[in-house]
């Protein structure tokens, strides 16, 4: 199971929103998956809408002692994606952590009511 350091109402579909998502093919779908030894550790899926990848959902196995920089290594590929192909904005969804936190360049005020 996955125990996210900030619990918001969504978490509880994580299983369901990775295989959902997962399932998603199509020529606006992209993936990114971060393996360890072969073993999947997380993944962030966007869907591609002109020049923006917006975040579908994703996710990354908290039960480790570590990921080894799993989600560096897709937020890396993710920009190296988006400038192979004209993408100019990458929108990575909610930040619940402090890894993604120090990673994002800005945000956008939510409100979760």
């Amino acid at each position: 199971g996955l125990e996210p350091e900030v619990r918001l109402s969504f978490q509880d579909n994580y299983p369901a929103m990775a295989t959902r998502a997962l399932e998603l093919e199509g020529a606006d779908t992209v993936h990114f998956l971060a393996r360890i030894g072969g073993e999947l550790v997380g993944y962030q899926s966007f869907v591609r809408c002109g020049g923006r990848l917006s975040c579908l959902s994703g996710v990354f196995d908290r039960t480790r002692v570590s990921t080894y920089h799993a989600y560096e290594t897709i937020v890396l590929a993710s920009v190296d994606y988006a400038a192979a192909r004209g993408v100019r904005r990458i929108d990575y969804g909610p930040v619940v952590n402090p890894t993604k936190a120090k990673l994002m360049t800005h945000f956008v005020p939510t409100e979760l009511r």
